[in-house]
């Protein structure tokens, strides 16, 4: 059972996810900030971090502490320069169509 952290401001997007991803085979848990949640979430060891981009701009040191999971950026317009802080890049807006799809291509 893979564990998949969602970290976005927006409750709207993180109930998108969670519902766009199979129950069975997930153990999700979701936080609206991640520098506040962060303890929280070094302690659940997840396997992915879906991360709004905007929602952790200044915290990207806290991302190298979260060891080997996979750390996707949700974004619109990354800038290419950013791009290689994170394992992978889904897309704002976020299409629930093959996004368990989309994540495991990433990881």
């Amino acid at each position: 059972m893979k564990k998949i952290v969602i970290i976005d401001k927006e409750p709207i997007v993180r109930r998108l996810i969670r519902l766009a991803l199979p129950k069975t085979e997930t153990e999700i848990f979701d936080f609206e900030n991640f520098a506040k949640s962060f303890h929280f979430i070094e302690g659940i060891a997840p396997d992915v971090v879906l991360v709004d981009r905007e929602t952790i701009r200044g915290e990207e040191k806290l991302l190298e502490r979260l060891g080997s999971a996979k750390i996707i950026a949700l974004a619109k317009n990354l800038p290419e320069s950013e791009t290689l802080l994170f394992d992978g890049v889904l897309s704002k807006p976020i299409s629930p169509t093959g996004l368990w799809e989309k994540i495991l291509d990433l990881i």
